[in-house]
């Protein structure tokens, strides 16, 4: 069972904010980027080929990836980039926090992202769900792997607009 511990605000500092600048500008960042499109990409032809690390979500009502690193900075890195690109087409951040819990003697941590999009009335006074509601994370049990995760949740409502592809968000995303 998980015991809450502490629960804060997720600020990063300005040494991480230039490591990440010097990730996100060098080639390991396109590499990276690269791997994840075609491993999607691969998902939705020969679903049993992709990377074991690797496990995309597509059912009624959520959408996503989980990726599974012994590189917790690159996880880091994933949980910038992936924000501040859902960021750059009309997503606001109303959170981002700390979670930490006592998990079976271990200390697990979560950074968490929750993004929302603009408020936007389409025909018919549909509320637009763009991607849906986006859940960026990275989570940590102690010193084992760490796990990267973008969770698309919308609704199926009449009150709301058809969601956009998953597929269109990880194109955004990902493509040069």
């Amino acid at each position: 069972m998980k015991t809450p511990i502490r629960h804060i605000v997720l600020e990063r500092d300005h040494g991480f904010r230039e490591v990440y600048q010097t990730w996100f500008d060098g080639p390991r960042s396109v590499q990276r980027c690269a791997w994840l499109m075609q491993q999607f990409q691969l998902s939705r032809r020969l679903p049993g080929e992709v990377h074991s690390s690797l496990v995309f979500l597509n059912q009624a009502g959520s959408a996503g990836l989980n990726w599974e690193t012994q590189d917790l900075e690159e996880a880091r890195y994933l949980l910038e980039f992936f924000r501040d690109k859902i960021l750059s087409i009309g997503y606001r951040m109303p959170l981002a926090d700390v979670q930490v819990f006592a998990n079976s003697g271990a200390e697990e941590q979560v950074e968490r992202y929750y993004l929302k999009p603009a408020f936007q009335l389409l025909e018919g006074d549909k509320r637009s769900q763009a991607f849906g509601n986006i859940t960026l994370s990275v989570t940590m049990l102690g010193k084992g792997p760490a796990s990267f995760r973008c969770l698309c949740h919308y609704y199926q409502d009449s009150q709301y607009a058809q969601v956009q592809p998953f597929s269109r968000l990880i194109e955004l995303i990902l493509e040069p």
